[in-house]
C-alpha cells in the first residue's frame, strides 16, 4: 500500500484485511485478527469476557496476581499512602474492628508490551496492546490479640479500549476508516469477583506476614 492509498478507504481496508488478519491466520494469532475483524465490522459493541476466558491470557494473570500482591503489601500492612488508613489499622486495639474499602490498579505499561510481543504473548500484544486491571476490595480487619483477621470480596475489572493512538504502525489507515465510517473502536471487559481472608501478625514493627487465602466465587458480567 503506496502512501497516497491512505486516502482511500477501500485500500486500507483490503490491507489490513488482508495484510493483517490473513497472517495472523496462518500465523495462529487468532484473538489478534478476531479483535481487527471486530474494529473493521464497525459496531462499537463491547467485547466481553468470562473470568475464565479472560485469566486464559497470561497477561492477564499477571496483572491479578500483582494487585492482590499490593493488597498484602500494603492495605493488609498498613503501608498505603493515606496516612488516616495506615493509622487505624494499625493502632486497632484487642477485638476492635475496621471496615474499608480500597482499591489497587496495575497496568500493563510499554516495557511490558515488547516483552509480550518478543516473548510467548505476541497474540495477546497485538490484539490488545497496554491494559491495565483495578481491583476494589470491600473487607473486615478485626484484632485477636497480636493478630488480625481480614476477610472481605475484591471485584476485578479488567478494562482497555480497542483503538489506534497517533503513531502507533497502521494509525494513520485506521484513523481514515473511522472518519469514513469504516471502523470503530470498542470496549473490551471481565469482571470477576473473589473472596479473601486470613491474618497479619502484629509486632514491635508493626503488621507483617499476611497469610490471605482467595477464593473464586460465581462468574457473571458484570
Amino acid at each position: 500500500m503506496s502512501f497516497r492509498d491512505l486516502d482511500d478507504p477501500d485500500s486500507v481496508e483490503r490491507f489490513y484485511r488482508h495484510h493483517f488478519i490473513d497472517r495472523w491466520r496462518r500465523e495462529g494469532k487468532i484473538q489478534a485478527l478476531k479483535n481487527l475483524e471486530r474494529y473493521l465490522d464497525g459496531t462499537g459493541d463491547a467485547l466481553v469476557f468470562s473470568r475464565d476466558e479472560a485469566r486464559s491470557f497470561g497477561p492477564v494473570r499477571d496483572l491479578e496476581v500483582r494487585n492482590r500482591g499490593h493488597f498484602e503489601a500494603r492495605e493488609f500492612r498498613g503501608k498505603t499512602n493515606d496516612g488516616d488508613y495506615n493509622d487505624r489499622i494499625k493502632n486497632l486495639k484487642d477485638g476492635e474492628s475496621l471496615t474499608y474499602s480500597r482499591h489497587n490498579d496495575a497496568k500493563s505499561d510499554a516495557r511490558n508490551f515488547l516483552k509480550q510481543y518478543v516473548g510467548d504473548e505476541t497474540d495477546f500484544a497485538l490484539a490488545f496492546g497496554r491494559t491495565s486491571m483495578k481491583s476494589t476490595a470491600d473487607f473486615t480487619a478485626t484484632r485477636n490479640g497480636d493478630k488480625i483477621a481480614i476477610e472481605g470480596t475484591v471485584r476485578h475489572e479488567w478494562k482497555d479500549t480497542y483503538d489506534f493512538h497517533a503513531g502507533q504502525p497502521g494509525a494513520a489507515g485506521a484513523h481514515l476508516l473511522e472518519r469514513a465510517g469504516r471502523a470503530r473502536k470498542f470496549p473490551v471487559v471481565a469482571v470477576w469477583k473473589q473472596t479473601f481472608a486470613g491474618t497479619v501478625d502484629i509486632g514491635n514493627e508493626g503488621l507483617s506476614n499476611p497469610k490471605i487465602v482467595w477464593r473464586d466465587i460465581g462468574n457473571e458480567w458484570p
